[in-house]
């Protein structure tokens, strides 16, 4: 029986940690039979963090930083007040 392909959506979806327990299972058992399947996931992770290396992160300006702090205000104040005691 063949077992069924993995694809890149998947592979990264396993990297997110967003594939159902079954599928996850099955897709690291794979990875520990399948040669080519790891150098798939590993070509993958060495993308994921030279990418996340070279990726500039800036700061919101502070104005924004209030304006959305006060939009989130009264929804947090709301689900304060439904949280049980």
């Amino acid at each position: 029986m063949n077992a069924p392909t993995i694809d890149a959506l998947e592979l990264q979806a396993w990297f997110d940690d967003e594939l159902e327990l079954s599928r996850r299972l099955a897709l690291e058992q794979r990875l520990q039979e399948d040669p080519s399947l790891r150098a798939r996931a590993e070509a993958l992770r060495q993308a994921r963090a030279e990418l996340r290396l070279a990726a500039t992160y800036h700061l919101a300006p502070e104005a924004l930083q209030q304006r959305v702090a006060a939009l989130a205000a009264p929804a947090q104040t709301a689900g304060a007040r439904d949280a049980p005691p």
